[in-house]
């Protein structure tokens, strides 16, 4: 067996994270490109397309740009709010106060 890359082994994460929150991977797989991953989750190697799909799937049905792995849930497009805000930030220091204030 080769090294599973990195796509696919986040995408297995994601999807573990859906399922463990009462999301149904055939739901979130609903096209024919994506049920592959949700039925033989080990055998499927996720590439970056299927990726895309499933990033979204996710982000969306938990509306949780983190996708379940923080304490507290990032609603759906706060991630990009965050990035943009850091990036006209002098420091991180600076960003996440204009972040959380």
């Amino acid at each position: 067996m080769g090294t599973e890359n990195l796509l696919s082994r986040y995408g297995r994460a994601m999807m573990a994270s859906a399922v463990a929150r009462g999301l149904d991977p055939a739901e979130l797989c609903n096209c024919a490109d994506l049920s592959v991953a949700a039925d033989s989750p080990r055998k499927t190697t996720i590439n970056p397309e299927l990726f895309g799909h499933l990033n979204v799937a996710i982000k969306s049905a938990l509306n949780d740009d983190f996708c379940g792995f923080t304490e507290h849930p990032c609603k759906a497009g706060s991630f990009v709010l965050i990035i943009r805000s850091m990036l006209r930030s002098q420091s991180l220091r600076d960003a996440l106060k204009h972040a959380f204030s």
